[in-house]
């Protein structure tokens, strides 16, 4: 029987990324509301960073193709484009664009449509999977007519991040009918995380929040000896597990405060005061799979007035088959080995705030124990107060009752926020370099994370984050530690926060340049406003906004002077450089300080340029020379593009470039 050659028709070609595409997907069937048109999209990613959609509703346009050789010969190029692409021209071109990965994006998924909301996620090197929503109604245009530029809005919906370091790789999705779609990831962390994606996003929040159990479970083998890293004040979802989150927030050194109140004369009463630390070792007994030294130390002073030094150890050690807590008496001859049972910790209570509204804003866990030594019974209570999903601080009320012994012992453990101590037997086992630097996590939500970040001086950093929180962060050096040790010859620096707003336009996107030895800022989220942060002053505020999402952001230092009141250099002109995404212009602004004996120097805009940019000229890098009469553009395709700006004064006059 003689085999028919192959044959297929290429109906579109599609031009217009500037990177190498990863990923394809084409939707099902959408049902445009209040319309009989049936319409089908092809979402593509990217190198580029971008996501891309193209109406692939008509293949009326059959242009026979024979054979691979033949379909070879009329592909066009998709890599990265260079001037002379079709993109911009072709009728073909996508019909919404956008950007929200920090990195590559591998693929693409499409969600069940509702209504005329089509849903869309993806997920890539960032290590985040990102939701997205589109608005279907506008499709219902007559085939073949494309508007010049990009009219349906792809908008930002969400992010998850439930793994570390990069990559995920690999994502199922479970459409419902009445629900949220099902969603497991898996990432190169060697975890996969479960979890529900809904239209609501209120909604969507609380069970990314509140409905994730067993996605904290891929911490365990981070919790487990010999990946312990710095610090951890952070306790996971207190409702699934208040144990296991409970004992993995204790980690680390807290300044200790108890007092005693005795009913018996030989038995002093007085004050306490010192530090206590919970130092993690790998466990002692195979039965359990997290253990620590718990050793205090400080200054008792009675009532009468005598003060002598002070110290207690125990053990804790927690076990998963049971959930529970464990507490152990120390062998005094050793001070490290356990020696017998003290009490178990059982958790009573758990109460935390309305997810739905709040996060954990606060909240509270309250355990029991009981011990009985001789004839002296021991009534142990503890209680676990959380903010910001972190644990900061925590009460133990000791109450005895015996024969031997009568007396109430109340115990108030806060978190050292000012010590960093490498703890002896944690760093074993670790790399040098993860050592290097050590930071308490900032007291956020425990699914937010950092976005993007710009120095202000030597030693200080903004941060952005997921939620659109501004938080300023310090290092400290070895001199500023008094408690500072050294492991390994590697030294530890601390890092503190301090937040200092929250802006809604920085959600989920957020790029940031600075001058960093002169204490300034800019900042951009998806809306495309730009913001000035002044270092001295701690001040953020709305510089100029642009059309549409500032994909590229740039500054520079063009002049300094001396301050006449303090004699000290100053900035004195700025140039900044900001494009758009899928905008053909980019905007060159020149910012004066003007000084003043009696207020803040203030920053003005004293020039606007805007700069029309060559055919897919994708801007990646942009400077001013030294006499302020050029401004040179770089582009991803390695193309270079000159602006002379010493032509004309005028603000906001439209440039081309000179040469490219």
């Amino acid at each position: 029987m003689s085999q028919q050659p192959m044959s297929s028709l290429l109906h579109h070609t599609f031009t217009g990324h500037e990177g190498s595409v990863f990923g394809v997907r084409i939707s099902e069937e959408i049902s445009i509301p209040g319309s009989d048109t049936v319409r089908r999209i092809l979402a593509s990613c990217s190198d580029d960073r971008t996501i891309r959609i193209w109406d692939v509703s008509d293949i009326t346009n059959e242009s026979p193709v024979g054979g691979q050789e033949d379909a070879a010969t009329a592909s066009v190029e998709t890599g990265f484009a260079t001037s002379t692409s079709r993109a911009g021209q072709d009728p073909n071109r996508y019909i919404a664009v956008a950007m929200g990965h920090l990195s590559r994006i591998w693929g693409l998924r499409f969600l069940a449509q509702q209504g005329s909301t089509q849903q869309l996620l993806s997920y890539g090197e960032d290590a985040s999977l990102q939701v997205w929503e589109l608005d279907v109604v506008n499709l219902a245009r007559p085939p073949g007519t494309v508007p010049e530029d990009p009219f349906l809005a792809l908008r930002h919906q969400d992010t998850y991040r439930f793994h570390s370091g990069k990559h995920i790789w690999s994502v199922a999705v479970l459409g419902t009918d009445d629900g949220p779609s099902k969603v497991s990831t898996g990432g190169a962390d060697g975890c996969i995380a479960c979890y529900d994606i809904a239209l609501n996003e209120m909604q969507d929040r609380r069970i990314s929040l509140w409905s994730m159990k067993g996605v904290w479970d891929k911490c365990d083998v981070q919790d487990k000896w010999p990946h312990a890293n710095a610090t951890s004040t952070v306790a996971r979802s207190p409702t699934e597990s208040p144990a296991k989150s409970t004992f993995t927030a204790l980690k680390g050194r807290w300044v200790l405060q108890r007092t005693i109140e005795s009913a018996l004369s030989w038995h002093p009463s007085g004050a306490f005061k010192g530090s206590a630390v919970f130092e993690l070792r790998p466990p002692t007994n195979k039965a359990y799979d997290m253990e620590y030294l718990y050793v205090e130390e400080g200054n008792f002073t009675t009532k009468q007035g005598l003060s002598f030094l002070g110290s207690r150890r125990y053990v804790y050690r927690y076990q998963a088959s049971t959930d529970k807590i464990t507490a152990w008496f120390v062998n005094v001859d050793d001070k490290t080995s356990v020696d017998y049972f003290f009490h178990d910790i059982y958790f009573q209570k758990v109460k935390v705030a309305d997810p739905q509204f709040e996060g954990w804003q606060a909240g509270s866990s309250i355990a029991k124990g009981y011990h009985l030594c001789v004839k002296d019974d021991y009534w142990a209570e503890y209680e676990f107060k959380y903010s910001g999903a972190g644990l900061r601080k925590w009460n133990l009320a000791y109450n005895v009752k015996g024969p031997e012994k009568d007396y109430v012992a109340n115990a108030h453990y806060t978190r050292d926020d000012n010590a960093v101590e490498a703890i002896d037997g944690v760093c074993e086992g670790l790399p040098p370099h993860a050592m290097a630097t050590e930071g308490q996590r900032p007291d956020l939500d425990p699914q937010d994370s950092f976005k993007s970040y710009a120095w202000v001086s030597d030693v200080e950093f903004l941060t952005t984050t997921e939620y659109g929180h501004v938080l300023l962060g310090t290092l400290h050096s070895a001199n500023q530690l008094p408690t500072l040790r050294l492991v390994d010859q590697h030294t530890f620096q601390r890092v503190s926060w301090e937040k200092l707003t929250r802006l809604d336009n920085l959600k989920s996107y957020c790029i940031a340049a600075s001058v960093s030895g002169k204490g300034i800022a800019f900042l951009s989220g998806s809306e495309g406003t730009i913001y000035l942060y002044r270092h001295r002053e701690r001040s953020i505020s709305p510089l100029i906004t642009l059309p549409l999402k500032v994909s590229g952001l740039f500054v520079q230092v063009l002049r300094q002077m001396t301050d006449p009141f303090e004699q000290v250099p100053q900035l004195a002109s700025t140039g900044v450089v900001a494009s758009c995404l899928g905008f053909a212009t980019a905007n060159a602004l020149i910012l004066e300080l003007t000084p003043s004996r009696t207020e803040e120097p203030q920053f003005a805009i004293v020039r606007r340029m805007t700069l029309i940019l060559p055919s897919s000229f994708v801007v990646t890098s942009a400077c001013f020379t030294d006499s302020q009469k050029l401004v040179i553009l770089g582009a991803r395709s390695g193309a270079l593009a000159f602006y002379d700006i010493s032509a004309s004064s005028d603000n906001n006059i439209g440039m081309t470039a000179s040469c490219c």
